[in-house]
């Protein structure tokens, strides 16, 4: 059976409509938040990339039984913190800028906010029952790596 012209217009005209409706362009990605806590265990950093607003505030927590951890930025974040000093948050030590230990009881916060942009850093894991000072420089058991986006 054919169709009439007018049947072939109104089909016509309803394909567009469902098409433009899915090709609408999409929602905004949601704002980035004002405060960003990221958690660790022992094998996993969440999440690996914490969105945060210019001005934001970014914690850690720890939920790695038996271990302790500490955040290493390369020595290049110095400019990019908003405050100066970053004593006695934080101690300077060959691989870059090493935070205050981050135990289960205890988590960890930025001493003042980031400037925007893409910030990595390490994060190690080490025996909660030896003390920082024993860990030093070196490379402790564990070693994530996450980053920081300040939008």
């Amino acid at each position: 059976m054919a169709l009439s012209r007018r049947s072939l217009a109104a089909r016509a005209a309803a394909l567009v409509l469902v098409g433009g409706l899915g090709s609408a362009p999409a929602l905004a990605e949601d704002e980035a938040p004002e405060k960003v806590v990221i958690e660790f265990g022992a094998a996993a950093l969440t999440p690996e990339t914490a969105r945060v607003r210019s001005g934001g505030e970014v914690s850690w927590v720890n939920n790695a039984t038996g271990r302790n951890g500490f955040i290493v930025f390369p020595l290049s974040i110095e400019f990019d913190f908003t405050c100066k000093p970053l004593h006695p948050a934080f101690k300077e030590i060959a691989a870059g800028w090493r935070s205050a230990p981050i135990t289960a009881e205890k988590g960890f916060s930025l001493p003042c906010p980031l400037k925007p942009g893409k910030h990595p850093y390490r994060l190690h894991l080490y025996d909660s029952k030896r003390d920082l000072s024993e860990v030093g420089e070196g490379d402790p058991s564990g070693d994530m790596r996450g980053h920081i986006v300040v939008e």
